[in-house]
């Protein structure tokens, strides 16, 4: 049975990302087309892909990729960003008639919550194209603004977005959530059935790492290589911003230093808190530490595997009680070696066994987990790394995560119907 799946999604990405290794999973051994609609304005790199105001990508057979072109472009979180998102909604209705032209009207019609305003797109084509409408919850919108920015439930930001919200639950046919405990948060704000509401994580490509590993001609820069090889490494691998709490992990390199000045710290990555983290490290004459410019998703996993722990910290906020999804968790649970991890909620590494948690804002505990395992017997370290990865293959790798998300695709429609 041909099926025609329609993606909104403002800031998908390719190989990697969510919604493309969903689409590789989707049209797997089934007639399924899949087309991604996306801005061509980045928002890492903060430029546009090209001058087009619209083109397809093509992926694959059954894969598209549809990127408009939204304007303005911004460089913060404030205004502009908002009205670039408004922009992604016109451009969608815009270009609508010219994108089924040639692909057909969708059965399914995907919308992920980087931002609400996907939601309002992606309804708006289920309407036009009388398909299911599937309200995909990345973010608590506008619960985020609330915990994270400050603004007060009064807000007239808040207000409308939780409109949105409200009625973007309300309108869909299923609601998938990346956070295990959102169904919480939806069911008791919004009185939605919890039979309404599934739960597929942010994934891992496992196939794309076994393949790197495998490849003998994959190499690390010279100097990370060096590093890492000469000595017992804990790795950060990731954004240097603020919200992944780099510098909690430098002060507990700093204790960890007075106790076993052995212990070597790599971090690898770039962001706008770089200089001030080296300058961090400069000031409190930290020297067990080595920062290193950003690599590829393959290159990280050479450096997680040539190191001997992983390390990652977040702080605390009431938000994250209903549950992390961070891909860096997958990465380093994958890579098989233990996680030392500092957050208040629930989490994969503690669930799995993987590695060390505790709370956050605790620099003592944390560098005293590190120290714990640098002591630690390998034995001891490899049944801890494997419990990690067993519990990413089984839960979280794209493998497992796409035929679970169309299967509920498939349940929406008919008990007797099948892709295949």
């Amino acid at each position: 049975m041909k099926k025609t799946i329609w993606i909104c999604n403002h800031h998908a990405g390719l190989e990697g990302h969510r919604h493309f290794e969903l689409a590789k999973q989707f049209v797997k051994n089934a007639d399924i087309k899949v087309i991604v609609i996306a801005s061509s304005f980045l928002h890492g790199p903060r430029t546009y892909l090209n001058d087009q105001e619209f083109f397809i990508q093509n992926i694959e057979k059954n894969i598209k990729y549809v990127w408009l072109r939204t304007s303005p472009p911004y460089m913060d979180n404030g205004g502009k960003r908002i009205l670039n998102m408004f922009s992604y909604v016109r451009k969608v209705k815009k270009y609508y008639n010219q994108i089924e032209n040639i692909y057909g009207r969708p059965d399914f019609v995907i919308g992920s919550s980087v931002h609400p305003l996907a939601w309002e797109a992606a309804y708006w084509i289920s309407k036009k194209a009388d398909s299911k409408f599937i309200c995909e919850v990345r973010d608590l919108w506008p619960l985020s603004f609330i915990e994270l920015c400050g603004m007060s439930p009064a807000n007239i930001i808040v207000y409308f977005f939780g409109l949105i919200e409200k009625r973007a639950y309300d309108r869909s046919d299923k609601i998938i959530t990346t956070m295990p405990y959102a169904y919480q948060y939806i069911c008791n704000q919004y009185k939605i059935s919890r039979k309404k509401i599934e739960w597929i994580p942010n994934g891992i490509n496992t196939d794309i790492i076994d393949k790197a590993l495998a490849d003998e001609e994959l190499n690390l820069p010279e100097d990370m290589n060096q590093y890492l090889e000469e000595n017992w490494c804990a790795v950060y691998a990731g954004s240097l911003v603020a919200a992944e709490c780099v510098q909690f992990i430098l002060q507990s390199a700093e204790m960890v230093f007075e106790k076993e000045p052995e212990i070597k710290f790599a971090i690898i990555g770039d962001g706008h808190e770089k200089e001030r983290l080296l300058e961090y490290c400069k000031k409190h004459r930290i020297e067990n530490v080595r920062f290193f410019s950003k690599i590829t998703k393959e290159q990280v996993a050479l450096a997680l595997k040539k190191g001997k722990i992983c390390l990652a910290a977040h702080e605390n906020v009431s938000l994250y009680k209903y549950g992390l999804s961070m891909n860096k968790l997958n990465d380093y649970l994958y890579s098989g070696r233990p996680v030392v991890f500092a957050c208040d909620a629930e989490n994969v590494v503690k669930d799995s066994g993987g590695g060390i948690t505790m709370e956050y804002g605790k620099e003592e505990k944390y560098a005293d987990a590190i120290l714990r395992l640098y002591k630690m017997s390998e034995k001891e370290k490899k049944h801890m790394g494997k419990r990690g990865k067993e519990e990413i293959e089984k839960k979280y790798s794209f493998n497992v995560l796409g035929p679970k998300y169309r299967k509920i695709l498939e349940d929406i429609e008919s008990e007797n119907m099948s892709f295949d």
